[in-house]
């Protein structure tokens, strides 16, 4: 009797264990995913880094050029951003709506320098105030920030990043492989190409 609670014990433990690795797995492969203005690669790329953060978060924001001189010294990355949602407030939250707003009109990237280099409340005269120095439609913007798929976005970043077992940002997944936090000290770019290069023999 013992010994068949003992054999069923084992057999659960290894349906969760494997339940468990499924479903990093799938978190991993999911934050692979993206849409094209949400990408930046170059010609030579053999490597993806995705990096989770929250603009309201001052780690986040001094992180970035770290990461900005980490790729352009590796010259040979695929790069994804992926913000979530500010679990404290809210401000975090609208910055990252605005960046994804700023996406569809095919400018991520410019709005996504604008808000961590230079993170403020925002607010529609705020957002209007991007849209005319981005060039983008102020209107279109703003309506966009309020689309229910932005947040399902964000959501689903934030998903990934738990579903990895990752409980802080900045983090970064490493060619699918390491996800590194950043949890005090903020390493030096030659410690993230360290990591690049780790990660590209794993």
């Amino acid at each position: 009797m013992i010994f068949r609670i003992f054999i069923a014990f084992i057999a659960l433990l290894c349906i969760y264990i494997g339940y468990d690795s499924g479903a990093i797995m799938w978190s991993k492969h999911s934050a692979n995913k993206a849409e094209e203005w949400q990408i930046q690669e170059t010609a030579a790329a053999d490597i993806t880094i995705v990096e989770f953060l929250d603009y309201s978060c001052r780690h986040c924001q001094d992180f970035h050029p770290i990461v900005m001189r980490s790729l352009e010294r590796d010259g040979k990355a695929r790069y994804i951003i992926k913000p979530i949602p500010s679990e404290a407030d809210s401000t975090g939250t609208k910055a990252a709506q605005l960046v994804y707003a700023a996406g569809r009109q095919g400018k991520f990237f410019e709005a996504h320098n604008i808000l961590i280099e230079n993170f403020r409340v925002v607010d529609d005269e705020y957002a209007r105030k991007v849209a005319e120095q981005l060039e983008l439609n102020a209107e279109q913007l703003l309506q966009d920030m309020a689309d229910p798929k932005i947040e399902k976005m964000l959501q689903k970043n934030l998903k990934n990043l738990k579903g990895m077992r990752g409980n802080y940002v900045p983090a970064l997944l490493v060619n699918n492989r390491v996800l590194f936090e950043v949890t005090s000290i903020l390493p030096t770019s030659d410690e993230l190409l360290g990591l690049f290069n780790r990660a590209r023999t794993l």
